[in-house]
């Protein structure tokens, strides 16, 4: 899956700025696992185990169908690129 989305980047993105798209993708991604775990932790406090453990899995399947009805699950193609070719 990863392969896929390095794929994307380079055919979309811009030579010059691919660098920065993927680190702020890495970044992106990467920052939310001490919020997720600093979340977990809190309604871990507050609830306990076995009631945050049925609200995370609550919102997992919540998430997946929010996903699969999603006008963009039909969009395959990409937005047309408006790239001047270099001189």
């Amino acid at each position: 899956m990863q392969r896929h989305h390095r794929e994307l980047r380079q055919s979309y993105c811009p030579p010059e700025l691919i660098g920065r798209v993927t680190a702020t993708a890495m970044f992106v991604n990467f920052c939310t696992i001490p919020v997720g775990a600093l979340l977990g932790g809190a309604m871990n406090t507050l609830l306990g185990l076995r009631p945050t453990m049925w609200l995370v899995c609550l919102g997992l399947c919540a998430t997946t169908g929010i996903l699969l009805s999603a006008p963009l699950r039909g969009l395959r193609d990409l937005p047309v690129s408006q790239r001047v070719p270099a001189a």
